[in-house]
C-alpha cells in the first residue's frame, strides 16, 4: 500500500522528465486554432445561433393590416389607441425624450443627440427625417452608421414634401426616425402627412392623431379643418384626439394649434397632402 502511494506521488514528477509535445506554431497572418471537445462541438451551432439573436436588430412587432383597417374606419377609441400604441412595441430606453412609436411603425421624437442616434441604429432605424438640424456630433455618427439623414428643418410653413417622400422611398416605417426640436408640432406635421399619404388616414383623422388634446387646440385645430373642407364628427374627435401625440404616449405636447404660425403649419400641411395626393392618384 505504502509503495503504490510512493509512485502515484511520483508520477508528476517522472512526467516532467519527458519531452513534451507541443504543436507547431500557428503560420503567420492566422489565428491559432483552440481545440474543442466533442460536447463543445455538438453544442457550438446553438451557441453561435443564439449569439446572431443578441446582434440583430430588433425589429417591432408589426399589426396587422386588419387592425390598421380598424384605426383608420374608427372602430377605436383613443384611450385604447394611445395604450396599445405602447404596447407590443420595442423599449424607448436611451431615446430622445417624447419617443413613441406608431402602429405603422414610425419612430417619433425630440431632438437626438449622437448616444440616441446609436441606439435609434440598435432599433433598426436608418432614415432621420429631421425637422430641425442635428447637432454636428449627432450628424457624424449618423453618417458613420450609414444612416439617410432628410434635411429639411422649417418653421411656420411645411417644407417641400417630395424632398420626404424621396427619403422614406421603399424604407419600412419602422426604419424612420421623425423629429423636431420636442417631437410635437413639426414632428407632428411630418407624421400627419405621412399617414395621409402613405397609409390612406383620412386627412382630418391624422392631423387629430397627432394634435395636443387639450381642448383649445383641439376646438381651432376642428374649426380649421371645417374650413378647408374636412369634417369633424364628435364620435371622430373623441377617436382619434391625440393618440400619436407625446401627451398620450408617456410624454409631453403635440401638434398645438395656438396663433397664426401654428394655423400655418396646419393649412401648409393640408396644401402637400392635397398636392401629393393628387400626384400619386
Amino acid at each position: 500500500m505504502n509503495r503504490l502511494l510512493l509512485i502515484i506521488a511520483l508520477i508528476p514528477a517522472l512526467t516532467a522528465c519527458f519531452p513534451q509535445e507541443h504543436p507547431a506554431p500557428p503560420e503567420r497572418g492566422h489565428a491559432k486554432m483552440v481545440p474543442i471537445s466533442p460536447v463543445q462541438r455538438a453544442e457550438r451551432p446553438a451557441i453561435v445561433q443564439a449569439r446572431e439573436e443578441l446582434l440583430r436588430p430588433p425589429q417591432p412587432i408589426l399589426p396587422s393590416p386588419a387592425l390598421l383597417a380598424t384605426i383608420r374606419d374608427g372602430a377605436v377609441s383613443s384611450v385604447f389607441m394611445s395604450a396599445h400604441a405602447l404596447s407590443g412595441r420595442l423599449s424607448t430606453t436611451g431615446l430622445p425624450k417624447n419617443t413613441r412609436q406608431t402602429q405603422e411603425g414610425y419612430w417619433i421624437g425630440s431632438m437626438p443627440d449622437a448616444s440616441h442616434i446609436q441606439a435609434l441604429g440598435a432599433r433598426g432605424v436608418h432614415v432621420i427625417i429631421s425637422g430641425s438640424a442635428l447637432s454636428t456630433s449627432a450628424r457624424n455618427t449618423a453618417e458613420q452608421l450609414g444612416m439617410q439623414i432628410v434635411h429639411i428643418p422649417f418653421g411656420g410653413s411645411f417644407p417641400n414634401h417630395r424632398t420626404i417622400l424621396e427619403g422614406v422611398k421603399d424604407v419600412q416605417p419602422y426604419g424612420v426616425f421623425i423629429h423636431c426640436d420636442h417631437g410635437g408640432d413639426r414632428t407632428g406635421a411630418i407624421l400627419a402627412f405621412l399617414l395621409s399619404t402613405q397609409h390612406n388616414w383620412p386627412t382630418e383623422r391624422a392631423f387629430l392623431a397627432v394634435v395636443h388634446p387639450g381642448p383649445n387646440d383641439l376646438r381651432r385645430l376642428r374649426a380649421i379643418l371645417e374650413d378647408e373642407g374636412y369634417p369633424v364628427s364628435d364620435e371622430t374627435l373623441n377617436q382619434f384626439a391625440g393618440i400619436y401625440s407625446a401627451q398620450l404616449n408617456g410624454g409631453f405636447g403635440g401638434l398645438k394649434v395656438r396663433g397664426p404660425n401654428y394655423e400655418k403649419l396646419v393649412r401648409t400641411t393640408i396644401a402637400a397632402i392635397r398636392e401629393a395626393n393628387a400626384s400619386i392618384y
